[in-house]
């Protein structure tokens, strides 16, 4: 599910003169920096976000998709959805493929 963090309180300095860390330590990581985008981090370059979610059903008549384990706040603005799955080669490699 792409939708948008709305109650994001850090997202001034957008703007011309600000610096953005791209690369940030998160708590219990070990020390380990990652990519602002793979953490949970409300402090973001833009306030677009992406959740994987299971798909439960699909109403075909009212036009209704039912998901579980989404992890948004009430009231979240959703812009789309993308589908994908998990593939498993042989030499037992994992990658996802977005269609």
């Amino acid at each position: 599910i792409i939708f948008k963090f709305h109650a994001n309180t850090d997202i001034s300095g957008s703007g011309s003169g600000s610096k953005k860390k791209t690369k940030i330590t998160p708590p219990r990581s070990g020390g380990i920096k990652v990519g602002m985008l793979a953490t949970r981090s409300p402090h973001r370059i833009n306030c677009i976000g992406l959740s994987l979610v299971n798909v439960e059903y699909l109403d075909v008549r009212e036009k209704r998709l039912y998901v579980s384990a989404l992890d948004l706040v009430n009231g979240t603005p959703v812009y789309g959805r993308c589908r994908f799955f998990v593939c498993v080669c042989r030499e037992r490699k994992i990658g996802v493929c977005f269609f």
